[in-house]
């Protein structure tokens, strides 16, 4: 709520400021054919603007879960707009879209399924929500691995702004190791590095550190569904879509829910301990 509180009234302020000029407002031309001008609103990068407008999606869903108003709404179509229209950043537009969708269609379903049913109903949701925790991020370093110049790939880079083709790139250029390696990024080269967060990770910190990673988001849903914390598995499912786009997803100072990460270790550890000791 603190995180919140400060980052939404910071985030406006850089706009105000790069929209009147008073700091610099980047432009990038959208290379994908859509024929916009990218702005970023005083922010370095106009994905950083649709980022942080999508972090703010995620934790006025955290907070503000099932207790949405009007103006709730209005603000994540604002926000919406100024992803898609403004910083022309997709993912983050998909991400506050489907932010929409699940509070829309939890009401909608709170509203006419009551009792044991809407219960099972929320649990069926979850556990598949859970499956995917595990699909998607396999998934997409499936897809890097196996990229080919097919209509399906290229409809799928369209809509990921090639990341798929950037992190077969990478794959090809860079391998994967164990423990990770070192990559110097040359501007304007074939020496590129991966922009979405799975392939980013196994092929920069190694296959072991990517198998962590992964088993400790694992852990952490499975934890926050056993404690009937919905919210929180949604938001780690959105933080592990935006992945798709972008590397910084696990960065405390982007994905605040990676402080859940530890919380969900510790006790889980804790509760192997007690249970050995018990023994």
């Amino acid at each position: 709520a603190i995180d919140l509180k400060v980052r939404v009234p910071l985030i406006f302020l850089v706009c105000a400021l790069g929209y009147s000029g008073v700091i610099l407002n980047r432009l990038d031309y959208d290379i994908r054919g859509l024929g916009l001008d990218r702005q970023a609103l005083g922010f370095t990068h106009p994905n950083n603007l649709g980022a942080m407008m999508m972090v703010i999606t995620i934790y006025l869903f955290y907070k503000k879960h099932k207790n949405f108003g009007v103006q709730d709404y209005l603000f994540l179509l604002f926000a919406d707009y100024i992803c898609w229209s403004v910083a022309v950043s997709r993912t983050s537009s998909i991400i506050i879209t489907g932010v929409i969708l699940v509070e829309c269609l939890d009401s909608i379903v709170s509203f006419f399924v009551k009792g044991m049913l809407l219960q099972k109903i929320k649990h069926i949701a979850i556990n598949i929500a859970g499956l995917l925790t595990l699909v998607i991020p396999l998934e997409s370093i499936y897809l890097g691995m196996n990229y080919s110049t097919t209509p399906f790939y290229i409809a799928l880079d369209s809509l990921f702004s090639s990341r798929f083709y950037l992190m077969h790139t990478a794959f090809k250029n860079n391998g994967i190791t164990l423990l990770g390696q070192y990559i110097k990024v040359i501007p304007w080269t074939s020496n590129v590095i991966a922009e979405e967060t799975n392939g980013y990770i196994l092929i920069n910190f190694g296959a072991i550190f990517f198998t962590v990673v992964i088993l400790t988001l694992v852990i952490s849903y499975i934890y926050a569904s056993k404690k009937d914390e919905r919210k929180i598995c949604l938001c780690i499912l959105f933080f592990i879509i935006a992945g798709f786009c972008e590397n910084k997803m696990l960065y405390i100072g982007t994905n605040i829910f990676t402080l859940y990460i530890a919380v969900a270790l510790y006790q889980s550890s804790m509760k192997i301990r007690k249970s050995v000791l018990d023994d």
